[in-house]
């Protein structure tokens, strides 16, 4: 009887494995064959040309777990994207507050309540979007935690601000809090406070609890839209409403006598605050096995929103102007 190539490799792995001999190494011919007896559903998986690097050379390729837990280090091009991109730059839907429907007239005013109804089924969409996405490829990932960094983030940032109007070197402890383009628009205002002789005084009153801090918007978007080859790279963005109550003092200094005179707010009186704030980390999107992400990922201030009192106008396209 002729037996077919495939199956002699398998007949000599098994007899190697009946007999104790561990130091064999199969031919790839032997581990296709092995592969379509044992997972039928993987019998497409095939060696393919070598001009392509993404194809699976072998079983080992397809099924590599360090490649699977920690792309950024064991796959080249996540590694390559990993390294160029570490940040999105900019957020990716900007987030308005609530406005009263006006009228139950849905078309009235221009379509006023059916932009709002929109924007309200957008946000919730997105923040189911994000959490699910969340929840399967960020090791550890619960909303309470994320609170907490925000709250702690805001802290650390606000007062690292005060301090800047001061000191050059206040700014340092919170670069890896922030992204580097919000870094050099920071370290800017500083500069220019300092230059115009001006100190911030500010002072949290009450902190926010987690029933103060409220994740009001979520987003994930590709780190590269038109990418050469498919990558697992993502940014997901969260807008998060903290709310709190501080005093705040802007002081200049008197050329002549060098005292000090208040310029703006009030240090003696006590502001509600609500602050929508923009955090952004890099995740690489998973569907059953979360990751810690690429080395160093962790939730960094993208941009500080100044939420309009009146809702934005839809935008006209331009072929119908």
């Amino acid at each position: 009887m002729v037996v077919p190539a495939g199956m002699r490799g398998l007949a000599s792995i098994v007899g190697r494995v009946h007999f104790g001999v561990s130091t064999c190494k199969p031919s790839s011919e032997s581990l296709l064959a092995l592969q379509q007896l044992s997972w039928p559903w993987m019998a497409s998986v095939r060696p393919l040309s070598s001009q392509n690097p993404l194809s699976p050379t072998s079983i080992q390729e397809v099924f590599n777990i360090p490649k699977l837990l920690h792309p950024d280090i064991y796959d080249v091009n996540e590694n390559r994207f990993c390294s160029i991109y570490k940040t999105h730059g900019k957020v990716m839907d900007p987030y308005y507050k609530r406005f009263p429907l006006k009228s139950w007239n849905l078309w009235a005013n221009d379509h006023e309540g059916f932009d709002e109804l929109e924007r309200r089924a957008r946000f919730m969409f997105n923040r189911w979007w994000a959490l699910r996405v969340c929840f399967q490829s960020v090791y550890g990932f619960r909303p309470k935690a994320l609170k907490l960094k925000a709250i702690d983030m805001y802290k650390q940032i606000n007062d690292a601000i005060a301090q800047a109007s001061r000191s050059a070197r206040a700014l340092e402890d919170i670069r890896n809090l922030v992204v580097p383009t919000l870094y050099d628009q920071l370290k800017g205002e500083a500069q220019r406070m300092r230059a115009a002789g001006r100190e911030v005084e500010w002072k949290l009153v009450k902190e926010p609890s987690l029933s103060d801090v409220e994740l009001v918007n979520g987003y994930m978007a590709k780190a590269v839209e038109n990418a050469e080859v498919p990558i697992k790279l993502r940014f997901v963005q969260w807008t998060v409403a903290i709310t709190s109550e501080q005093s705040f003092a802007v002081y200049e200094k008197v050329p002549k006598s060098g005292a000090r005179r208040l310029v703006a707010g009030d240090p003696n009186q006590v502001l509600k605050v609500v602050d929508h704030w923009v955090l952004e980390r890099p995740i690489f999107k998973a569907w059953v096995i979360p990751r810690t992400g690429p080395q160093g990922a962790a939730w960094r201030l993208l941009a500080r929103l100044a939420v309009p009192d009146e809702p934005p106008k839809p935008k006209v396209n331009e072929t119908q102007q």
